[in-house]
């Protein structure tokens, strides 16, 4: 049926960008961007996880160590990993202190430990010394460790225990030759491995040229433990010859001394204050900088951002961040961040979001009018994209209620009302209903909730870092004490950095002379003549909309509904002072017949939503059944075998 069904095309593998475990920022960058089809698999790297090797119990394996106490240290790790029966040929040229420390250990364990005495430079006592060790039980493994200068030494026991091995041990599964200094000519055990290979025996040459003694200061040198775990790797990959070393640590990082070569000017004597905006960068050097400060701190920057650092800044050699390794928004960016360029689904009320049970890539008329929702509400910015974090982990469906740009002076009430008999016309409400609020759309979602409990419905509401009472609190700390004038002048200032990527002095000292909104919207849209690529129709919306619900917001008086419904918050472990005066519940208590439970995290407010943790406290919340459903649920992707075909007309001869 899966061979028909591929045939027929029917059956299709799943598109997918594969990514280095090592990537795994730039896979994630790669989801938030939403510039995908399929799924974006990391996989894992060589040395990414240590995937341990499990060596039979009933099976023997015979250990060679030199005058290095790794062979000793290999025999631990086999017992570790399983193994019971191993036989140990040990040189005790340097005496036997450490081997017989070694043997009281062993003696706890339950493994069956034997020592051979014999030289294994000659043939006949390799050959007597595999014979005991298959006694033990079937040889799986041989391991031979020496680090003497004496070649030819040793290649005469490899060369033995090779010769002796193709007749006494025909369970072989390691053959494993290691060599613990540097050579610098190809040593005759590293060809008799590449014999064994060509025969198609089991042989790995493994050679370790940085291994440290016990008695050695570390340096760069590798360290026993490091080096085990190379060839337990080595091993469980069926490497066939490898070569161990320890890499010098990278040096420290100097900050200063790489900007002072991209400015190619003497920071040390620019004073403190100097910005690099002062310096009239140009677009490479910008760029360069960007670069060595993502390399730095492993966070994006941008233009805007950076050229607001100032010198005294990289003369401490550290650019502060928060716990977050963000930049803390401030003043109006933590409501407005970005414009999206899709105008089309930025101005849509409803939008289903991509979680876990669905997929952006199914049709509008394949619209699941039944299934429960999470009803998501944005916040001043009112862009569903703000709930790609929060959707991509969830297990239910996600419905995304965008306020829109057609109603820039529409109270929240009215938002409200508005959206409600939307959702009423699109998704059939039974049971329960789950909203989630975030900022600026908590305000909104309560009014819905109050709405929907009219018309006999009772649910969940999550409020994001906000509450009817705190948020004009929380407006005002952002925006401080205003004019209108000076306010409409901060909008357009901040929308027009935020569509063009940069601000205009020229625009800011234009403003000062206009003292009319709708003139200073037009200023604006004439100044992004040629930054945008959306129409200025739509960039003028942003601004109108913007402007309107900070004036709504900043006058909005809730009304005290007891409701029925629970309401959880989740809240910033961060917030301004203003509000700490507020109960711990933001006085949300007020609102509901229920306790609310409160959750706090670790976020800024404009970055709540990227902790994960508010997936995770949604999925705490929702009915058993509906986690039980989607454990049940039959998750492969779906599509129409004749997607573009919507009309099909037969004809019938007519007798």
């Amino acid at each position: 049926m899966l061979g028909a069904g591929i045939a027929a095309g029917l059956v299709r593998p799943l598109s997918r960008a594969a990514l280095g475990a090592r990537e795994a920022p730039r896979a994630l960058r790669l989801l938030a961007a939403d510039h995908r089809c399929g799924r974006v698999l990391l996989s894992p790297e060589v040395g990414a996880a240590q995937i341990k090797i499990l060596f039979s119990s009933s099976a023997s394996y015979a250990v060679v160590c030199g005058d290095h106490e790794f062979g000793l240290e290999l025999v631990d790790r086999l017992i570790s990993r399983g193994a019971k029966n191993v036989i140990v040929y040990y040189d005790q040229k340097n005496g036997s202190g450490y081997l017989n420390i070694k043997l009281n250990l062993w003696k706890k364990t339950d493994a069956n430990i034997k020592i051979f005495k014999g030289s294994l430079h000659t043939y006949d006592n390799a050959t007597e010394y595999l014979r005991e060790s298959a006694k033990l039980g079937r040889v799986e493994g041989i391991f031979i460790v020496d680090e003497s200068n004496e070649v030819k030494a040793k290649a005469s026991v490899v060369e033995n225990l090779d010769v002796a091995s193709m007749e006494l041990c025909p369970s072989l599964k390691y053959f494993v030759a290691l060599r613990t200094t540097a050579d610098k000519v190809e040593p005759e055990s590293q060809r008799i491995c590449v014999r064994r290979r060509l025969r198609s025996l089991p042989a790995l040459y493994f050679n370790i040229p940085t291994l440290t003694k016990f008695e050695q200061p570390k340096g760069i040198n590798q360290s026993i433990s490091s080096a085990l775990d190379a060839l337990e790797t080595s091993m469980r990959l069926n490497y066939q010859e490898v070569t161990a070393i320890a890499l010098k640590e990278e040096p420290k990082f100097d900050l200063l001394k790489e900007i002072e070569k991209i400015l190619d000017v003497n920071i040390k004597e620019l004073p403190d204050t100097t910005t690099l905006k002062s310096l009239n960068l140009d677009f490479e050097m910008t760029e360069e900088i960007i670069r060595v400060l993502e390399r730095r701190y492993k966070y994006s920057f941008n233009r805007r951002n950076l050229l607001d650092i100032t010198v005294g800044r990289f003369k401490e050699g550290e650019i502060k961040l928060d716990v977050s390794t963000k930049k803390k928004k401030t003043n109006l960016e933590v409501y407005f961040r970005n414009v999206h360029p899709d105008e089309l689904t930025s101005s849509a009320d409803l939008l289903v979001m991509q979680t876990l049970v669905y997929e952006p890539q199914i049709r509008s008329d394949e619209f699941e009018a039944n299934e429960t929702y999470l009803i998501l509400v944005p916040g001043m910015e009112g862009h569903h994209g703000v709930f790609n974090t929060l959707c991509e982990r969830l297990k239910i469906f996600a419905l995304c209620m965008q306020p829109g740009l057609d109603h820039p002076r529409e109270t929240p009430r009215e938002t409200a009302q508005r959206l409600v008999k939307k959702l009423l016309q699109m998704v059939k409400l039974e049971g329960n209903f789950y909203l989630l609020g975030y900022s600026y759309g908590v305000l909104i979602a309560m009014e819905m909730a109050v709405l929907l409990e009219q018309r006999g419905l009772q649910g969940s509401i999550f409020c994001v870092d906000s509450a009817p009472d705190v948020f004009p609190v929380q407006l005002k700390v952002v925006l401080g004490d205003v004019s209108e004038n000076e306010l409409q002048n901060a909008v357009i200032d901040h929308m027009y950095s935020v569509m063009a990527g940069q601000s205009s002095d020229e625009l800011h000292e234009q403003l000062a002379n206009v003292y009319s909104w709708e003139e200073k919207a037009d200023l604006a849209c004439r100044h992004l003549r040629g930054l945008i690529h959306y129409s200025s129709q739509y960039a003028r919306a942003h601004m109108e909309t913007a402007y309107g619900r900070i004036v709504e917001a900043a006058k909005y008086l809730p009304e005290h509904h007891q409701i029925r419904s629970k309401i959880v918050l989740i809240r910033s472990r961060h917030q301004p002072e203003a509000v700490a005066a507020y109960p711990k519940d933001f006085g949300l208590s007020k609102y509901t017949i229920q306790p609310v439970d409160v959750y706090d995290l670790e976020a800024e407010h404009a970055d709540v939503l990227e902790d994960l943790r508010c997936t995770a406290i949604v999925h705490k919340h929702l009915e058993s059944r509906l986690l039980e459903e989607y454990f049940k649920k039959n998750l492969c992707e779906t599509y129409l075998p004749n997607g573009m075909k919507f009309l099909d007309i037969t004809t019938q001869a007519i007798n």
